[in-house]
């Protein structure tokens, strides 16, 4: 979900942010909730597939960010001269109730998102 947000709103904003989300321990797939909620506010999921962190080991990344304590907590590798920045948001697949629930805590972390999102990138400009 990070990932799509943050590429469409740089590119919205004219910032040369490229922005690639990994995990400690991915999903097996996109979850389709995301694709649910990413879709209704006009994202593209294009491509959006889920892949662990080694994948990255050989880049080079000018920041890296953290969006769960866990994350932050067990990062194998931060590329030397990499700024690590670090927020915490509820994961949503840990979410419980109806359907509908479910959604709608998708949802609420997706606003989430793109208010610290939105806040970031216009410090950049």
């Amino acid at each position: 979900m990070a990932e799509a947000i943050l590429n469409a709103k740089a590119k919205e904003l004219g910032v040369d942010v490229q922005a690639y989300s990994a995990g400690s321990h991915p999903a097996a797939k996109v979850q389709e909730q995301t694709k649910t909620v990413l879709e209704e506010r006009g994202y593209s999921t294009h491509g959006l597939h889920t892949k662990g962190t080694e994948v990255f080991r050989s880049e080079h990344f000018d920041s890296i960010i953290t969006l769960c304590d866990y994350a932050a907590a067990n990062l194998a590798f931060i590329p030397e001269h990499t700024t690590k920045i670090h927020t915490s948001f509820p994961d949503p697949y840990y979410a419980s109730g109806t359907p509908a629930d479910v959604l709608n805590e998708y949802r609420r972390v997706q606003n989430l998102l793109e208010d610290w999102v939105d806040r970031w990138l216009r410090c950049l400009i």
